[in-house]
């Protein structure tokens, strides 16, 4: 029995226009980085401060990153023009963090631009916050009393000798209370799980900007914040650090800025073992912004219309293609190609685009990329 081609014909017009939204959406939503400025409040020139206040960088470290020892090589060698501190914050004396981070100091010695630097390890986990959070805690309870603005950084981070001053220069501007970079994913050889990865990753960004998202992994914040919101304790009970601030932030009127110049770029691969591995992570971050953020709506109806819209037109093109059940039309059957071969050459374009626009590494095998496109699409519409 063939099908009514009326209906279902309606149906691939209306598919193939919202994807044709989707993309209209997401070249707006990266118009601002190709044209090198994030959706921010913070300019994109950033004069420098009268004079530099005192600051002091917080490292929470589980476990010994291979790119450790460079961060630390990195830190010592922060070109910031003002008085700033080192704390580092291990999970535990036995962690194989600490003993790279030790070495790391003693090595560095008074040749850091650091006026101190201090390495405990995590003495209370603080009840039912994450051990990161209470990390944090730790280390915030510990600030110099001179410190004025303080800065998070991940130990997996890349950064420049101008990193700090740049978050501090930024952090400053007249009515912004906190500002981020961000991470980009870059795979050395093109392996098919480490795209899934950076394909994720680059709309992530895009929506983070959007929707005004910090990164702990490279933050800065003025410490005013530390006494005059909830911030700290929400940090007692809370997953993470980074995505319940924006709430702290505009109830204090102040406002979040995304530094496109101080993404931190991975160019590790990832290995089709790992795929589950990056399943429960994608899962971890947008249950975060479901948890902890006002936008949560928005990036819901994102992830469903993104995963389901793609998948709904490769169903009807099949259906299209049995015999007896359904002449499709030329003109909604070219429709569905379009949206599908459109949608694949936006996130070709994007990755390529804005790595070269941010200065990151282009993509590569990038003929794959259409099977790697769709199965982000299938990881990012699952329920967290």
């Amino acid at each position: 029995m063939a099908l009514q081609p009326g209906g279902l014909e309606g149906v691939a017009w209306l598919v193939a226009a919202l994807m044709a939204g989707l993309v209209v959406l997401h070249l707006r939503l990266a118009w601002p980085f190709l044209r090198g400025s994030a959706p921010s409040p913070v300019r994109a020139a950033l004069a420098a401060p009268s004079s530099w206040p005192a600051a002091e960088v917080v490292l929470c470290l589980r476990g010994a990153d291979p790119a450790l020892p460079d961060l630390v090589r990195s830190l010592a060698t922060q070109s910031y023009a003002g008085p700033w501190r080192l704390q580092v914050v291990v999970d535990s004396s036995t962690d194989g963090a600490w003993l790279v981070v030790e070495r790391a100091l003693a090595h560095r010695g008074p040749q850091a631009s650091w006026q101190e630097a201090r390495l405990t390890a995590l003495a209370d986990p603080q009840g039912a916050a994450s051990r990161k959070c209470a990390s944090l805690l730790q280390a915030f309870a510990a600030l110099d009393p001179s410190t004025l603005v303080v800065a998070l950084v991940d130990g997996d981070a890349a950064i420049g000798t101008n990193w700090l001053s740049e978050l501090v220069a930024a952090c400053l501007q007249p009515g912004v209370g906190a500002v981020s970079g961000n991470r980009w994913y870059a795979p050395a050889t093109g392996s098919g799980v480490g795209q899934v990865r950076a394909i994720w990753n680059a709309g992530a960004l895009l929506l983070m900007g959007w929707m005004q998202v910090p990164w702990a992994g490279s933050l800065a914040l003025r410490r005013e914040l530390l006494t005059t919101t909830g911030w700290l304790s929400q940090l007692r009970t809370s997953l993470c650090e980074d995505t319940p601030l924006l709430n702290h932030l505009h109830q204090a009127g102040w406002r979040y800025g995304l530094l496109p110049q101080l993404l931190s770029c991975d160019c590790e691969d990832l290995r089709w073992h790992d795929l589950p591995a990056l399943e429960r992570w994608i899962s971890r971050q947008l249950l975060l912004v479901r948890l902890h953020h006002p936008a949560w709506p928005w990036l819901a109806a994102h992830a469903v219309a993104t995963s389901t819209l793609s998948l709904v037109a490769v169903l009807l093109l099949g259906l299209g293609q049995l015999p007896g059940l359904w002449a499709m039309a030329p003109a909604p059957k070219g429709a569905l190609l379009a949206a599908l071969l459109t949608t694949d050459l936006l996130w070709a374009g994007l990755l390529w685009s804005l790595g070269r626009a941010l200065g990151q590494p282009a993509p590569r095998q990038l003929l794959a990329l259409p099977l790697w496109v769709a199965l982000t699409q299938l990881i990012y519409g699952l329920p967290p």
